[in-house]
């Protein structure tokens, strides 16, 4: 896995950065967002000004073989039930909890999220566990929460830049996910605390 580059690293790395600020200004005056609670709204602007400092943080995690794209879009189902990703070209060295949250946020409704999230996250732990090794749970689920601000950009992105296929009305499944998620979970107290300290703990 040595020769996969890590996120701050990756080829681009520096292109995508500049997309996502133009994204966030752009969203963040289109209609879409003129509904937002104000929360939301100053946490896109908190995230816009340190996202930076929040790739540096999680390249610091256990790295695994990340999908980097891992929405509901490019997940495939076998004949037998099984399933799996394609469009493997934007794959990076990172935290494997990134490709969970990216997951889950583009594919969980509100609903799904308060009735289910925390099983199918325990369920992704109990996996490398079974394996021998260790996860600091609570720890880990402070930086799934605070990966969903990862979906978030791809989210934003789509709406603003013309769709790149995804349905509108999943995407604005996914804006209600989200919106409902950062503040339940206070994910702007976790990005401050990150800022501030380098750390969640």
């Amino acid at each position: 896995m040595v020769f996969v580059r890590p996120r701050c690293r990756r080829f681009g790395e520096q292109w995508l950065r500049q997309q996502f600020k133009d994204v966030h200004q752009k969203f963040l005056a289109s209609e879409l967002a003129a509904d937002f609670p104000e929360y939301v709204r100053s946490l896109i602007t908190e995230w816009d000004k340190n996202c930076h400092l929040l790739y540096e943080y999680w390249d610091s995690k256990p790295p695994t073989l990340v999908h980097g794209d891992s929405h509901l879009g490019n997940v495939l189902e076998h004949a037998d039930g099984s399933a799996g990703y394609y469009d493997w070209q934007c794959l990076f060295r990172g935290y494997g909890f990134r490709d969970l949250s990216y997951f889950l946020m583009s594919a969980l409704t509100v609903e799904d999220v308060k009735q289910h999230e925390r099983e199918i996250f325990d369920l992704y732990v109990n996996n490398p566990e079974g394996y021998g090794v260790k996860v600091n749970r609570e720890e880990a689920w402070m930086d799934y929460c605070l990966l969903c601000m990862e979906r978030f950009d791809s989210c934003m992105t789509s709406l603003t830049q013309g769709g790149y296929g995804h349905a509108r009305h999943a995407l604005e499944r996914q804006l209600r996910t989200l919106t409902y998620v950062t503040q339940a979970r206070d994910i702007r107290a976790s990005l401050d605390k990150v800022v501030a300290t380098g750390t969640l703990f």
